[in-house]
């Protein structure tokens, strides 16, 4: 008698994706952009709140605006 194994019992195998060079190229520069986008945003809200704030007389906004 010969074991015949069925489609149940049997493990599929999974297949790699594959990936082009250019769509790794698309995932990094995008990584790298949003995180420009986002470091850039962040700092100038933060550059502007403290101007503000040494505009309404908080002494240590204008000593971190002057450095």
């Amino acid at each position: 008698m010969t074991s015949t194994s069925s489609p149940r019992t049997r493990r599929a195998r999974r297949q790699r994706p594959e990936f082009s060079l250019s769509d790794i190229f698309v995932l990094v520069g995008g990584g790298i952009s949003d995180g420009t986008i986002s470091f850039w945003a962040l700092s100038s809200t933060l550059t502007d709140m403290t101007w503000r704030d040494c505009q309404a007389g908080v002494q240590r906004a204008c000593e971190e605006v002057q450095k």
